[in-house]
């Protein structure tokens, strides 16, 4: 055979040279005389191999297999040769389609891109099912946004097993703690516990996983707790309040959030540390700093452990401005706001801060200080036990459902003194001389006209069954309550001096030392605006009074008055004996200083 050219069809077998020749319109006349061939032997073979019968396929098919080989076993092929092995290669498969048809397909044979044309998205088999490429989504949705300190946050939790942040308010440690999470458990198949104070405050995290699904991937994550079937395998996402007391059987990482808030929290930290035991899981604590005589503080430096030889960790700003394993195996970071603002975060209005905050709030909310309640008129250790789980205590109360509270309310309302800022609580009263008073929610008002701000009273009021209303009848609050007074005439107007603060103060000392005067533990501003007010004497020496250490636009200070004016139509307290009821008795108490 000679290769140095494509084969042609004189070279081929006259049997298959005639049959196309054939095909190609010929008669058996003309077809004998250009091979040579007796013309009963053309016809012989026209009637054995049925070439009447024998379709366009069948015949293109033939020719198709005769040039590919000839070009297969062609010497020196140029690139015309090659392209065109490739486009019969093409014409292979699309006459291949066309037999698949013929042997009784759809229209989709013929044509791949039908089998997508109106196709609607298919349904995910499983629940909460994230894919691979969801995965990488949100991968890369979450580098994407990455501050240099919450890049440091990554880097310590990988190489560490127990992580412990002081932290600024609002950089971001909660939102970026809850997305790392989410990455992890798809990458490792390792389930997540979110723990703090109140289940209201943990779920934040999960507010904060399915708003980043819901967004990069289109897909809403349902169920509580929620079950992600993952890349990997499928795990589950707890959140826990004071429940985290009496959980069993949980296992995974855990991340505990303003773990300096938690009371008990060495009973916390037992369970968290019992949820991780299994050298795969990672503990996580972070919070804001309260007070040095909480049973944190230990933990945070290193004394809790009861060894015989103790070690020293230094932690201080200086020595944990970056990520530091310490002498006891735990990795310490703070971060503040100056640190924040030093690596890249841009989010703040520094001096807006400092205007709005007295120097010692500021100090606790953003430069990571403790504070020092010894002065203050509510010291921490009255304030935690009214800390509760508003999730697990009240059944008749959740803030995020409808129909609200139906039992009687009370609102408290406190202007700023330049008007800039003001607070707004809802309390509700005790049903039964048992009950204690609870603190439904609060409201800080910035930027907001007198009238901006009466408006929102007046929704607060269509929402609940309001009874009274207490506002400070001074500087701005003397505008808002004119507004208030035209839907709510019956407003009790408090003007403000030395002997009602000390009774106001009075009274919600009594309720905090009964714990009698509930919140949410998730609301810790309440709790440092409780520790903001100090016993003082007045400009003139003469008589005692109650202060916030606040400049005039401190909004935390503003939220503890709220609430106490909202207590003014509260009594005292019940002083009474029970051994010495009928016994007339004096409503007030009088503490020496």
């Amino acid at each position: 055979m000679n290769t140095t050219s494509p084969i042609t069809f004189d070279q081929l077998n006259p049997r298959q040279h005639g049959r196309i020749l054939f095909a190609m319109g010929m008669s058996v006349s003309e077809i004998s005389k250009h091979l040579d061939e007796n013309r009963s032997t053309v016809e012989s073979w026209k009637q054995r191999d049925g070439w009447e019968k024998a379709d366009l396929f069948d015949d293109v098919t033939l020719g198709l297999k005769v040039r590919y080989m000839a070009l297969t076993f062609m010497d020196g092929k140029s690139n015309a040769n090659y392209k065109e092995m490739d486009f019969i290669g093409s014409q292979f498969e699309r006459w291949a389609r066309i037999e698949r048809y013929r042997e009784g397909g759809n229209q989709a044979d013929l044509n791949p891109k039908l089998e997508n044309r109106n196709d609607k998205p298919k349904k995910r088999k499983l629940k909460n099912q994230l894919t691979d490429d969801d995965l990488k989504l949100l991968e890369q949705a979450f580098e994407d946004f990455l501050f240099l300190y919450q890049q440091e946050w990554m880097q310590a939790i990988e190489e560490s097993d127990i992580f412990i942040l002081l932290k600024s308010r609002q950089i971001g440690a909660t939102h970026i703690i809850a997305l790392w999470a989410l990455i992890d458990l798809l990458k490792t198949g390792k389930n997540k516990i979110f723990m703090s104070a109140s289940k209201a405050q943990a779920y934040q995290f999960i507010e904060y996983i399915k708003a980043f699904v819901l967004e990069v991937c289109g897909i809403e994550l349902t169920g509580d707790p929620i079950v992600i079937n993952g890349p990997v395998k499928q795990a589950t996402v707890y959140y826990l309040g004071t429940n985290a007391l009496t959980a069993q059987g949980r296992h995974g990482d855990v991340i505990m959030d303003e773990f300096f808030w938690i009371r008990k929290f060495l009973q916390f930290k037992k369970v968290a540390s019992a949820m991780a035991s299994q050298k795969m899981y990672k503990e996580i604590y972070m919070s804001t700093p309260s007070s040095i005589l909480h049973e944190a503080y230990k933990f945070w430096t290193g004394t809790d452990s009861g060894r015989k030889l103790p070690i020293e960790i230094d932690v201080s700003k200086a020595a944990l401005k970056m990520p530091v394993k310490c002498a006891d195996g735990k990795t310490r970071q703070i971060v503040t706001l100056s640190d924040a603002e030093d690596k890249g975060c841009d989010l703040f209005d520094r001096q807006k801060l400092l205007n709005q905050y007295g120097d010692d709030e500021f100090s606790n909310l953003y430069d990571c200080e403790f504070i020092d309640d010894s002065g203050s008129y509510f010291p921490l250790k009255i304030i935690t036990p009214n800390m509760v789980d508003s999730w697990q205590v009240w059944k008749d109360f959740k803030p995020n459902e409808t129909p609200h509270y139906q039992g009687e309310v009370w609102l408290g309302y406190d202007p700023s003194f330049t008007g800039d800022n003001a607070a707004l609580a809802v309390i509700a009263p005790p049903r039964t001389p048992l009950e204690p008073y609870r603190i439904l929610e609060v409201k800080q008002f910035k930027g907001l006209s007198a009238q901006e701000q009466a408006l929102y009273i007046k929704k607060v009021c269509g929402r609940y069954n309001v009874m009274f209303i207490g506002i400070d009848n001074t500087g701005n609050g003397i505008a808002v309550a004119e507004h208030v007074a035209k839907f709510f005439p019956a407003l009790t107007r408090l003007n403000y001096n030395p002997e009602l603060k000390i009774r106001m103060g009075l009274r919600a000392k009594e309720l905090f030392q009964k714990r009698r005067l509930h919140f949410d533990a998730g609301l810790t501003t309440v709790a440092k605006a409780f520790l903001s007010v100090k016993k003082a004497l007045t400009s003139g020496g003469g008589n005692k009074t109650l202060i916030t250490t606040r400049s005039a636009e401190n909004g935390h200070g503003d939220m503890a008055w709220a609430i106490m004016n909202g207590l003014e139509n509260a009594p005292i307290v019940d002083t009474i004996d029970p051994s010495q009821q009928g016994v007339q008795r004096s409503r007030i108490r009088v503490f020496k200083s």
